[in-house]
């Protein structure tokens, strides 16, 4: 959308007509922001992200398809919640990218801290099963079995 703003100068009428932009503003689940920024940010993430996995010896690429779609919901988020700017956008895609992995350990933190605070610890482990054992009578089956191993044993 261009908005038209006339100039007065010295009062005297009209002098100029300047068009100002208005940033293209899309929304997403209910919440707007600036497109420009947006794009930045994801871009910015995912150029980062791609340049980090090349560099990297790993080759597990399940993990770093996991981190990149973290990244990009994390990227995402924020500038829509925050309404950044372009540069904002870029700078935060970027830094949250290079960050990568370390966004786990980071939430990972603040989880254990409101475990701390909620007095809430990790679940008891679950009482073995103990199975009765039963042993065979003396006579039958059990009895001629043992007698036959017997026997072999003691014919080598």
């Amino acid at each position: 959308m261009i908005e038209r703003t006339g100039v007065t100068v010295l009062g005297i009428g009209t002098a100029a007509t300047a068009a100002l932009p208005k940033p293209v503003v899309w929304h997403f689940l209910g919440y707007p922001f600036e497109a420009a920024s947006m794009v930045a940010a994801i871009f910015a993430a995912i150029v980062t992200r791609v340049i980090i996995n090349t560099r990297a010896k790993s080759t597990n690429r399940t993990l770093d398809l996991a981190v990149l779609a973290l990244v990009l919901l994390t990227t995402g988020s924020i500038v829509a919640g925050w309404h950044l700017n372009l540069v904002g956008g870029l700078l935060l895609g970027t830094g949250l990218a290079t960050i990568g992995e370390g966004i786990l350990r980071i939430a990972e933190k603040y989880v254990n801290k409101a475990l701390d605070v909620f007095d809430i610890g990790p679940p008891a482990p679950p009482a073995p099963i103990v199975l009765p054992v039963q042993i065979p009578p003396a006579g039958g089956e059990g009895a001629a079995i043992g007698e036959a191993l017997d026997h072999l044993d003691k014919q080598d």
